[in-house]
């Protein structure tokens, strides 16, 4: 059962869109207590992993300072055995450059005592990039699944009427006040959630963004697929992709280079195509233009992109959120759409060496440059426009029916 008298210290770091870096000192670690007697203990901890900025440690009881220490324990004197202590240990590093807004002091590891007994040992909730809080109209929220992942708890919904339900340890919370929907996740107020399941909510530090970044444009450099590579529009798109990410190559060296499919067309007597290669091999026919050519898919993409870029990540069949969340962390994405953004109107199949193929030549790809409520932006290797507006809903459609393919890093 979740104990009410829970302390939770819950320490808030958003970061500001701006030039400036905003980072706070990090905290100790495995906060201790050892040669505990009834008027003295010895705390320890461990370092961060950054030990080398470490300038020193300070220590405060019952919040105030009684002193500090570049070891990793301090003695602990005066106890007393009725009263309750709260010990914190604070790291405080030295200020690298006045271009940097920086808190020297990290936020606190914490243990309290009652004599000699241990009443609450908590350390930070660390907030990881699927745990960031946002501001909305004045009021913290969290997203509601890694919230109860992180502590533990299960996540249900009941059906009438529609409310959330948090549970653990067969005690069930239910939340049924209205619920924040945003890229594809669930919100609840943070002091919602405190005051339901029993916790005391401490913010030591709140440096915020309001309202939360919804919309970006990156500069993304407009490559053009011809004249040289007349059916090249996912090897294009992949070179503005590299270019942008301070890859000094060409789309003819790449073109040179991607995973290639060389089974030679076989078509009937109308001159359609029967048998030929698998884009989900390689690319099909000549990226030229000079003999008929098809396309490349995701899978094999992929897989050179990150020859390039090891980070690389195959976004291919998650939600479109999925895309607007890298976008709006700074990174563009190639997608594959049709010729005109529309789901296309005609598919042909033939066999290949590997199974059915299933294809259009309306088939395209292009770069994700931007998103905002309403559109998303892209530079379009067969167009001369750099940073195209298109309606979201629209454009969606189209990447849905070319498979929700798509590659990032």
């Amino acid at each position: 059962m979740l104990a009410r008298s829970i302390t939770i210290t819950i320490l808030i770091c958003i970061l500001i869109w701006s030039p400036f870096e905003v980072r706070f000192a990090s905290p100790t670690e495995n906060l201790n207590i050892s040669n505990w007697s009834e008027r003295s203990l010895l705390l320890t901890w461990q370092a961060p992993a950054n030990r080398d900025r470490v300038d020193r440690y300070e220590i405060y009881r019952n919040d105030q300072k009684i002193g500090e220490t570049t070891a990793l324990q301090f003695q602990v004197t005066g106890l007393s055995q009725n009263a309750v202590q709260t010990f914190k240990v604070y790291t405080r590093e030295a200020a690298e450059t006045p271009s940097m807004l920086w808190s020297t002091r990290s936020t606190p590891n914490v243990i309290q005592v009652r004599g000699t007994q241990l009443t609450h040992f908590f350390q930070p909730m660390k907030f990881t990039e699927s745990l960031q809080p946002m501001l909305v109209d004045g009021r913290m929220y969290v997203a509601v699944a890694p919230f109860a992942q992180q502590i533990g708890m299960s996540v249900s919904w009941s059906a009438q009427p529609r409310t959330l339900i948090l549970a653990k340890d067969g005690e069930q919370y239910v939340f049924s006040q209205p619920t924040l929907q945003y890229l594809d996740r669930t919100w609840l107020p943070l002091a919602t959630l405190a005051k339901t399941l029993g916790y005391q909510l401490i913010v030591h530090h709140t440096v915020v963004q309001t309202p939360p970044r919804t919309s970006i444009h990156l500069d993304v450099p407009l490559i053009l697929q011809k004249p040289e590579l007349y059916n090249g529009c996912e090897i294009t798109s992949v070179a503005m992709l590299l270019a942008f990410a301070g890859q000094k190559v060409n789309k003819l060296e790449l073109a040179r280079k991607m995973p290639k499919d060389l089974t030679p067309i076989r078509k009937d007597s109308s001159g359609k195509a029967v048998f030929w290669g698998n884009p989900n091999v390689g690319f099909v026919g000549d990226v030229t233009g000079k003999r008929r050519g098809y396309a490349i898919y995701h899978q094999p993409l992929h897989r050179f992109l990150k020859t390039y870029i090891p980070s690389a990540v195959d976004l291919t069949g998650s939600p479109f959120a999925s895309i607007e969340r890298k976008l709006l962390s700074g990174k563009p994405v190639v997608v594959w759409t049709s010729v005109h953004y529309n789901p296309p109107y005609r598919w042909v199949r033939w066999q290949s060496p590997s199974g059915p193929v299933r294809a259009t030549f309306e088939e395209h790809a292009v770069v994700l440059t931007g998103v905002d409520r309403h559109s998303v932006y892209l530079n379009d290797p067969l167009s001369a426009k750099k940073h195209i507006r298109i309606e979201k809903t629209r454009f969606i459609r189209g990447w849905q029916a070319l498979g929700k393919q798509a590659i990032s890093y």
